[in-house]
Parts: structure tokens; sequence; C-alpha cells
């Protein structure tokens, strides 16, 4: 465990790994008013996952709103034509 000095006190020191926050891809199933997300069907830490969990996501559910997003920004979006 790493420790840094904080206000004269010794603090433990945690580590997060960049990839845990930054390289998450989510495909989600959004309402049907498009408002707000109903469920997460899946994350991925690569394009490539997340690219075959929107294509079953879609094939299992056609008619539903379904978007793969990188952070804020939507990557996939099942509405719009490929």
């Amino acid at each position: 465990m790493f420790l840094f000095r904080s206000k004269g006190m010794l603090r433990p020191m945690v580590r997060i790994k960049p990839t845990e926050l930054t390289n998450v891809f989510v495909v989600e199933l959004w309402s049907d008013d498009e408002s707000r997300p109903l469920e997460t069907l899946a994350t991925a830490g690569n394009f490539y996952i997340a690219r075959a969990a929107f294509a079953e996501a879609t094939a299992r559910h056609p008619d539903r709103p379904i978007l793969v997003r990188h952070g804020i920004r939507v990557v996939m979006d099942s509405r719009r034509p490929r």
C-alpha cells in the first residue's frame, strides 16, 4: 500500500487503473419515449465486444431503442440506419 502526506498526516493512496473508468462501452435499453435508460444490457472493455452485444440486443429487441455509449458519446444507435 502506498502512502502520501496530507496536512501533516500519512494517508493511504487509492490507485485506480485508467482502463477501469475510461474504456467502458455500455449497451443500454432505453424507454419507448427515449427519455431514460431502462436497463444496462452489457458493459465491455473494447468496441468489438460492445458491437457484438449490440447486435444481439437489437436481434432480441428489434422495436426498442438500444444505444452503445462510450462515456457521454453515443457510438451506436438502433434507430439510425447503418
